[in-house]
């Protein structure tokens, strides 16, 4: 620098070069199921590592669990930062250069509704680096209500006049509740109603159970009892059935059979009066007597088949 009225001077610029590879550079992986079913476990698997060429100061990562789960446990000393806080947190310290490794994660998820997308999301950070890396993993829940009704007789065959016990058993087999629960079941042709347990309502030519709410795995059960009227037939098949409807869920049926056996269907024979027989014709006397036996069994067997 010159001027006129004084003396020159001299500036010396310095110019620093940094090697900007020198430094810690983060990333995060997470992975997760597509889908799982309500109210099971979900398992997560965070990847980590630094593939810069400086380690990464005061490194931390943290775990957003997804509402409608809790936390269940984490490996290599990850905890909730606070119980029912949803965060879990791994301090991790320093992590070298080139250092990679991964994390596992497990959460429970409540009761949701079908199709729910649970968003997982982590982050890592690190006081040497300023902002933070994310990863996510995104869970569809699957629910469905399973509707299931059997029905079984206590007596087969059965006799005229007899009574016979019919028992239904109801249930959920899905994994989500539903509501509006009803069971019925028809009473048998050739049958008369007597009784029914567990509340159930006879009207017209069937039995109603109102079982209302029925919980995912929930089951019942129920029995009424029904006589075999006279005008029911030898070798007859009787039957009754069962069904079950609710708001959700596909209906369900199934159904009872049994047989009635009526040995009044066999025919009657004459009372046999003892009548005097000649020795000389004892033999005829054998021989009618086979051939009306031989004409008893041979009618068995014909009714039989």
């Amino acid at each position: 620098f010159v001027a006129s009225n004084a003396a020159a001077r001299v500036a010396a610029v310095v110019t620093k070069v940094v090697n900007s590879a020198t430094v810690p550079l983060l990333n995060l992986n997470k992975s997760g199921p597509n889908s799982v079913e309500t109210g099971t476990m979900i398992d997560y698997q965070l990847s980590y590592g630094n593939t810069g060429s400086a380690a990464a100061m005061g490194t931390v990562i943290e775990d957003t669990l997804p509402a409608g789960t809790t936390f269940v446990s984490a490996s290599d000393g990850g905890v909730e930062t606070a119980p029912g806080s949803g965060i879990v947190r791994w301090d991790l310290g320093t992590l070298g250069a080139g250092v990679s490794d991964t994390l596992d994660l497990r959460v429970q998820a409540t009761a949701l509704p079908d199709n729910t997308q649970l968003v997982n999301q982590t982050s890592m950070t690190s006081t040497t680096l300023p902002g933070a890396v994310t990863a996510t993993a995104t869970t569809s829940v699957r629910s469905h209500t399973e509707l299931d009704v059997t029905i079984v007789a206590a007596t087969d065959p059965i006799k005229v006049g007899e009574r016979q016990v019919l028992t239904a058993t109801w249930a959920n087999n899905g994994n989500q509740d539903t509501t509006n629960a009803v069971v019925k079941a028809t009473v048998p042709a050739d049958t008369t109603f007597d009784v029914a347990g567990s509340g159930g309502a006879f009207a017209g030519n069937e039995v109603t159970w109102t079982v209302g709410n029925l919980a995912a795995g929930a089951r019942g059960q129920a029995t009424f009892e029904v006589l075999v009227a006279a005008t029911a037939q030898d070798g007859e098949q009787l039957k009754s059935v069962a069904d079950i409807t609710a708001n959700d869920g596909l209906p369900d049926t199934d159904e009872a059979v049994f047989i009635v056996d009526d040995d009044s269907s066999w025919p009657s024979f004459p009372e046999i009066v003892p009548v005097p027989v000649a020795p000389d014709k004892l033999w005829l006397a054998l021989a009618s007597l086979v051939f009306l036996l031989g004409l008893y069994r041979l009618y068995g067997g014909l009714r039989r088949t």
